[in-house]
């Protein structure tokens, strides 16, 4: 039994990391709407490429910020960013190479 516990150390805000499995659950996407690559240049070694003009990725989440990490290439398009609703941002993700993820859209301090 455990009578004390103590922590020390000072607090830092959590972060979770969303995949894009989670976007096309929370989308109702259909996987076949979707071409699944492995390598490097995703950021967890795994994303996905819309194989239709209309597909959708949601992520549904608590927090005061928010960071969207991608893949640039030639067979990629352009995104909207939208938070609560309303469009945060248009995203190109166009790129004659392939570009590693990076971080290309952030967000923080919004309310909750």
């Amino acid at each position: 039994m455990v009578e004390r516990f103590q922590i020390e150390g000072a607090p830092k805000p959590p972060r979770v990391s969303c995949l894009w499995t989670e976007a096309m659950l929370g989308a109702g996407e259909s996987p076949v709407d979707w071409a699944e690559s492995k390598g490097a240049s995703f950021r967890y070694a795994s994303g996905v490429v819309s194989k239709v003009p209309a597909a959708r990725a949601k992520w549904n989440i608590v927090g005061r910020g928010l960071t969207v990490w991608s893949s640039r290439g030639p067979g990629y398009g352009a995104l909207e960013v939208r938070v609560d609703g309303r469009v945060a941002a248009t995203l190109d993700l166009r790129s004659d190479q392939e570009v590693s993820s990076q971080l290309v859209w952030a967000s923080m301090n919004w309310e909750t």
